[in-house]
């Protein structure tokens, strides 16, 4: 799991919900962050990467994504999206939360879009 700081809190996901491209998407997703490719290393059908943020307040923090893609090399700079169904949020003592309502999980991906 990819654990990163909120101001209150914390979010992460899972590596295989992250995906990598090469240009920023048209998204609504609350998470979309730049990077650049530190490792790839190719495991058969799945390829897992080490990303390091560079940008934002979660720029210089490594991430890893699991994909079924392997174009993507060291050192090339990336884009890298979670759809906001895949982003989970964490209290300061580290438990989880789960979202109660529509407006609830808004107000923790409006958290999410401001470290970014």
């Amino acid at each position: 799991m990819n654990v990163l700081k909120l101001s209150d809190g914390f979010f992460g996901y899972r590596p295989e919900s992250a995906q990598l491209s090469y240009e920023r998407q048209e998204t609504n997703a609350a998470y979309q962050i730049s990077g650049i490719v530190l490792t790839r290393e190719m495991m058969g059908s799945e390829t897992i990467y080490k990303v390091k943020l560079t940008e934002g307040e979660d720029a210089g923090q490594t991430v890893m994504v699991k994909s079924g893609n392997y174009r993507f090399r060291p050192d090339e700079n990336i884009y890298l999206t979670v759809p906001d169904d895949l982003l989970y949020f964490f209290a300061e003592d580290e438990n989880r939360i789960r979202p109660q309502s529509d407006a609830e999980k808004e107000a923790f991906l409006r958290k999410v879009k401001a470290v970014i």
